[in-house]
């Protein structure tokens, strides 16, 4: 029969009730995602290629707005609002250096990649042919932050050694959606 151990002995350190003070953050996972976003230039190259998008001067820069998009992404958010639990997250305010923005911020900022008349005109000429669906023309300013996406793969590329290697994954994933507003 095995000797009985005092439970200090296992566990060499003593737990305290109290809280920590300070930031804590459940998604401290993200600073990694922040640190690549970061290493490859990314925050440069959006400056550079979607300069003028926003309409004020004030607020986030470009690429702490596009930042925050994927850091949304890849903390699993699904829609604007989602933003909003980033931007309560002290911890993870004081990893990136500033405040995520709120959701009407980036509804702002998403909409200004937008054109309602390319998208009229795709859905004439969809009509004209009978087809059910359409694929707007891009945008002048999707066009840039194609140029953006550009950027991160040939940094990604020269970031590579002879003994390293890539694998590109398009992700065919079709998400149904109930919503009238959805094409």
């Amino acid at each position: 029969m095995l000797a009985h151990v005092p439970i200090m002995r296992k566990t060499p350190f003593a737990i305290d009730p109290e809280p920590l003070r300070g930031a804590c953050s459940a998604r401290a996972g993200l600073a990694g995602v922040s640190r690549v976003f970061r290493s490859l230039g990314l925050p440069g190259s959006c400056e550079a290629n979607l300069r003028g998008i926003k309409s004020r001067q004030r607020g986030l820069e470009e690429g702490q707005a596009v930042e925050s998009l994927v850091l949304l992404h890849a903390a699993g958010g699904d829609c604007m609002d989602d933003m909003d639990r980033l931007r309560e997250d002290e911890g993870l305010e004081r990893i990136l250096g500033y405040q995520p923005p709120a959701s009407r911020s980036v509804k702002d900022f998403l909409e200004r990649f937008h054109d309602g008349e390319l998208i009229a005109k795709a859905k004439e000429e969809a009509a004209a042919q009978r087809h059910l669906a359409c694929i707007p023309e891009p945008t002048r300013a999707l066009d840039r932050l194609g140029q953006v996406l550009g950027c991160s793969a040939r940094q990604a590329a020269t970031a590579m050694t002879a003994e390293s290697y890539g694998t590109v994954d398009l992700d065919g994933t079709i998400i149904p959606s109930e919503k009238q507003a959805a094409l």
